[in-house]
């Protein structure tokens, strides 16, 4: 199962299960995907620059890249190296319950949940009815595909 969430739905829903660095190794049946992105830090850094979780653990894999599919001067999209770190930490996980973001939940994460819903089996009429609003990013989709062992 895979959910796809905005940042803020994120961060509300780890607090009110009152899920922290502290304790996050203790939800054993999840995994927790952060793709954090920062074209301007300076505006709102606290609300989109900056993950719930402080560090990576075993179930919780924070990832820095933008929502773009080119490079640009403030843009950074998804590297080589951060789609093999994702595909190996889905591969590793992928009997978990899955709770991906990114700032909207639509393009980054929905790229990332896409792939977890493929390696869990599902169809991906099941993982849009539960995840309707996502439209995965193509590059993030084929690069991390790519790497999937």
């Amino acid at each position: 199962m895979v959910n796809v969430l905005a940042k803020v739905k994120f961060d509300r829903a780890m607090s009110d299960f009152g899920c922290d660095d502290s304790n996050v190794e203790d939800f054993k049946s999840n995994a927790f995907i952060s793709i954090i992105g920062c074209i301007y830090p300076e505006i709102e850094p606290d609300k989109y620059c900056f993950s719930y979780f402080s560090k990576n653990h075993d179930n919780v894999l924070i990832c820095r890249f933008d929502d773009t599919e080119v490079k640009g001067d403030f843009e950074r999209p998804i590297s080589d190296a951060q789609a093999q770190e994702i595909a190996k930490f889905i591969m590793k996980r992928k009997d978990r319950n899955f709770v991906v973001h990114c700032a909207a939940g639509i393009s980054r994460s929905g790229a990332v949940g896409k792939i977890i819903s493929e390696v869990q089996g599902d169809k991906y009429d099941k993982f849009i009815l539960h995840n309707p609003n996502v439209h995965p990013n193509s590059l993030v989709y084929s690069k991390v595909k790519k790497y999937l062992q």
